[in-house]
């Protein structure tokens, strides 16, 4: 049996409170049946018997914003405790609502203490503001959204089957067998639609999406109106009012989110704390106000994209880590004046290469058919250069110590697949800046069925499978020496390129995660705002890394994936469906989980297929493919449910609780590795719920995590640094630190790496004063030589040891007499 619960609530520092506490105990075992019912002993109704009330309710329906979910709650006034088996709570709402039409049933279960209460913790809201009141696990928990706009909540203590007769005012005629009570109101709208289907005697326009309804001192004279009062969540309750639970205790107060600006592991083996922060663009929840940084060691400046407003911002990185002024590149107007044929649409990424002394920016053109190209800048900020590439560049990389630039061009088929849309073919533009020849590696040599027999994921339309030429999408580009690994996202795979030829050599299929693995488990159930991971047969992560990064170890080459996951949908076209899936405890899922639409897609087998693997990933790199050495798992859900349990798989638009966990989770979205004290980390950003994780990968077999940071303001949607997109490293003489740039916030971060041992920097004291010269003291006559004193010393200390044991010999032999 559980103990008696009451809500201890402050949402947004309101509390729930009620004037009578008392503390639980277990039911009395043979308690006669009127215990707790409104009936004298010869069994006639009597409404001043105490018995168990209906409390409180609140309706969050499923917008309610100010509290997790809806909520019932009993009080027992009664001097024994009752014990609730075999008892039923109905609700209906007003016409207003949704379950206008019949009564929907709870039968109880366990016991209420004398003086204490029962919590049922109904359906959660679907968005939850900051600050909002979190409702504790109830003594029952009932999956029904409560309407917020008139509803009446009737209590008995037994099985009854209610009919439309049981309407209106509560009267003897009407009053059901085993009728104990009921609390009902009206929405604060007034209307007729909103008038509860049953009440006592009357009741008040009271309710909303913020407001509860509550007896006032359980008072119960079967007169709503009188004995009910509205309780405000969303009004801040004042700070010297304590916040009690069921047993009196005074509880911590739900507060508003202090931003954390270090990691949350404070003895790990490598520490963050932002040294630095500039706002370089208002917040946008679409994205792209400071979406890729470069780091210019050369110069000591960082490179920034705003694709928002065609800006390259650049900033110096002071030695501490603080950040200087943005100065704004228009590079839009640049190109107008250098390419005139050149049609500008966006500017997606930017690289530095500090062997050459140049920058180099993608940008596409406003048609999604015609070609992007390179524009290339000095250190003065001048174009100097300007190639053509591919389609739609979205990312740029210099390789082979900067003679080649390199662009990933996606080639997405924007209006789908109808007579009159294009699908530009995907790409890898290869520049070398010696001779200036432009190269555009394309995949046209491959076979997207003998691929899609590996492993690799294609589109099928038509029940055709689109060629390799046209479907496959380049998406992220890491090089090392002449050979570059070419993300291909959505096909779950990478390419490799032999730069000096402009030649792709071999497709590498990821593979896929087991969903049915207990190391693999996942929470893709919404409803109970925890972290729950459990199994799923046939269900597997697609692996669909964005960000990927090289890692050189004991002459072997790793390629680490952020594993984010992405669908495609264009024009009419959308691989994605909606599927209630089955854990392996056989529970479903609350909301429908986004998979792969298996009619739509080649390389995939007859499962559940979900988007991204909320994970990073190592591989080593062979001739022959890519062997999986390490995957973090669940480790990314798991931990910032630790530490931010509040707002556990929130997006990067919204602060809704759980909001990403039947979609891709938090989406990991870059990664890059950082040498630290002799030690190699991998530092992964999430997109979502926003913030870093580290992973100590100095020996990739036994990679670990190591610590988080986000420094995200949950107070609102998109405040602090949102949704991280963009990662460079940073090394100069006074320590090495980690940007970030946060593409909704529009802000770039930096963080101090500190490894354990390693002290951290403090400012030099302010030199003291010299003190005034003292006058010459007399001359006194030479001490004996300081090699002496000690034995003097000695001497006098073993006397006097000698005279006090001689004394305590005396006392004791005294004693003895």
């Amino acid at each position: 049996m559980k103990k008696a619960k009451r809500i201890a609530a402050a949402a947004m520092g309101a509390a729930l409170c009620f004037s009578v506490c008392g503390t639980a105990f277990p039911a009395i075992a043979g308690a006669e049946t009127l215990t707790g019912t409104p009936y004298a002993e010869d069994g006639s109704y009597d409404v001043s018997v105490p018995h168990v009330v209906v409390g409180q309710v609140f309706g969050a329906s499923d917008d309610a914003e100010v509290v997790s979910h809806s909520f019932i709650e009993l009080y027992n006034p009664a001097e024994e405790a009752v014990s609730l088996a075999g008892w039923q709570l109905s609700y209906r709402s007003s016409a207003d609502g949704k379950h206008n039409e019949e009564w929907l049933s709870l039968m109880l279960e366990g016991s209420i203490a004398s003086k204490g209460h029962y919590l049922v913790r109904c359906g959660q809201t679907d968005q939850v503001s900051a600050g909002a009141l979190l409702v504790p696990e109830g003594d029952m928990e009932w999956d029904v959204q409560l309407h917020n706009k008139g509803v009446a909540v009737a209590l008995f203590d037994r099985a009854v089957t209610l009919t439309d007769a049981f309407a209106g005012a509560v009267t003897d005629e009407n009053r059901p067998e085993g009728y104990v009570d009921v609390l009902a109101v009206q929405g604060n709208d007034a209307g007729d639609a909103q008038v509860p289907p049953v009440y006592e005697g009357a009741y008040e326009d009271v309710q909303s999406k913020k407001k509860a309804v509550r007896r006032v001192n359980f008072a119960d004279t079967d007169d709503n109106a009188a004995d009910a009062d509205d309780l405000d969540y969303s009004e801040v309750m004042p700070e010297d009012k304590p916040v009690l639970n069921s047993k009196g205790e005074s509880v911590t107060r739900q507060t508003s989110y202090e931003v954390k600006e270090d990691s949350f592991e404070k003895d790990a083996a490598l520490t963050l704390k932002k040294a630095g922060g500039i706002k370089l663009g208002e917040a946008n929840a679409d994205g792209g106000v400071a979406e890729i940084v470069s780091y210019n060691a050369d110069n000591g400046k960082a490179y920034v994209v705003n694709g928002q407003e065609s800006i390259l911002n650049v900033f110096s990185v002071n030695a501490d880590g603080s950040f200087g002024t943005a100065e704004k590149l228009d590079v839009k107007a640049l190109m107008q004046e250098e390419d005139a044929s050149f049609i500008y649409g966006d500017m997606t990424s930017v690289a530095v290469d500090p062997v050459h002394d140049r920058i180099a920016v993608a940008l596409q053109d406003a048609d999604y058919t015609q070609s992007g190209r390179i524009a290339v800048l000095n250190y003065d900020n001048e174009i100097v250069a300007v190639y053509e590439t591919g389609v739609q560049p979205d990312m740029i990389v210099f390789a082979a110590d900067g003679r080649y630039i390199l662009t990933a061009d996606e080639g997405e088929p924007r209006e789908g697949y109808g007579e009159s849309a294009v699908d530009p073919a995907g790409s890898v533009t290869v520049v070398d800046t010696e001779t200036d020849a432009v190269k555009v590696a394309g995949f046209a040599g491959f076979d997207a069925a003998e691929l899609a027999k590996e492993g690799v994921v294609f589109n099928k339309v038509d029940g055709e499978i689109v060629s390799a030429a046209l479907d496959l999408e380049p998406e992220y580009i890491a090089a090392s020496g002449t050979t570059a690994y070419v993300a291909l996202q959505e096909a779950n795979a990478v390419a490799v390129l032999d730069i000096a030829s402009g030649e792709f050599t071999d497709i590498f299929p990821l593979g896929f995660k087991d969903y049915g693995k207990e190391e693999n488990a996942v929470d893709l159930d919404d409803s109970d705002g925890k972290y729950l991971p459990k199994t799923y047969e046939n269900t597997y992560g697609v692996y669909m890394p964005d960000g990927i990064s090289l890692y050189e170890a004991d002459g072997r080459t790793y390629l680490l994936t952020a594993n984010e996951g992405d669908a495609r949908e264009w024009g009419e076209f959308c691989d994605e469906i909606k599927r209630d899936l089955t854990s392996a405890d056989g529970s479903v899922t609350a909301e429908k989980v986004r998979v792969l639409d298996n009619s739509v897609k080649a390389g995939i087998g007859e499962g559940n297929y979900l988007y991204g693997a909320r994970s990073f990933s190592l591989f080593e790199v062979t001739e022959t493919g890519l062997n999986l050495v390490f995957d973090s798992a669940n480790d990314f859900e798991s931990k910032t449910y630790e530490y931010l349990p509040a707002y556990y798989n929130v997006s990067n638009d919204d602060i809704e609780l759980e909001s990403r966990s039947a979609k891709k989770g938090i989406e990991p979205e870059a990664v890059t590795v950082a040498a630290v004290a002799g030690r190699s980390y991998a530092f992964i950003a999430l997109e979502r719920i926003g913030g870093i994780m580290v992973y100590d990968i100095t020996d990739p077999s036994s990679a670990a995590y190591v610590n988080y940071i986000n420094t995200r303001d949950f107070n609102g949607a998109t405040e602090g640094d949102v949704a991280p997109e963009g990662l460079a490293v940073v090394e100069n003489g006074e320590g090495v630190y980690l940007l970030a740039a946060f593409e909704v916030s529009g802000t770039v971060a930096s963080f101090e790496l500190t490894a354990a041992g390693e002290p951290t920097p403090e400012p030099e004291p302010e030199p003291e004063p010299e003190p005034e010269p003292e006058p010459e003291p007399e001359p006194e006559p030479e001490p004996e030589p300081d090699s002496e004193t000690p034995i003097v010393w000695i001497v006098v200390g073993c006397v006097a040891a000698l005279i006090v044991v001689g004394v305590l010999v005396w006392v004791l032999v005294r004693r003895k007499k």
